[in-house]
């Protein structure tokens, strides 16, 4: 059986299909995929930023998590990417993370531009 739903967090029409009351696909009757996904991603980077002690290692920032990044102190080191690696287990995300500091965006584009330096820095876990 089909349903035409409307998401309760960003208002898209979707259709939630389900066989003998068992869903079929990620859909509820609530929430589209999307917003699942989206709700998962940021419940483990909420806890990746918790991991690395929750604000800028630079400046100190920690007004809004999505403002916040990871930046490898080594790219030479660097296995994956956090985008899109959500679903990887939580031990291998540490992993990659004690390679990391947590900068703003702000810092960790002067990092990246050369006016800000990190060689000497070390992690304030």
């Amino acid at each position: 059986m089909r349903l035409n739903c409307i998401c309760r967090i960003c208002g898209k029409h979707y259709q939630y299909v389900y066989e003998n009351s068992v869903s079929i696909g990620n859909h509820s009757k609530n929430v589209c995929n999307s917003c699942r996904a989206n709700h998962r991603r940021f419940a483990l980077k909420d806890k990746m930023i918790a991991y690395k002690g929750g604000h800028c290692s630079i400046c100190g920032y920690k007004k809004c998590n999505r403002a916040l990044t990871f930046h490898h102190l080594d790219p030479n080191q660097k296995d994956f990417n956090f985008a899109g690696n959500h679903s990887r287990k939580w031990e291998k995300i540490q992993i990659e993370l004690d390679k990391c500091i947590l900068v703003c965006q702000n810092c960790h584009c002067e990092i990246h531009a050369g006016v800000t330096d990190i060689v000497s820095r070390k992690d304030p876990k």
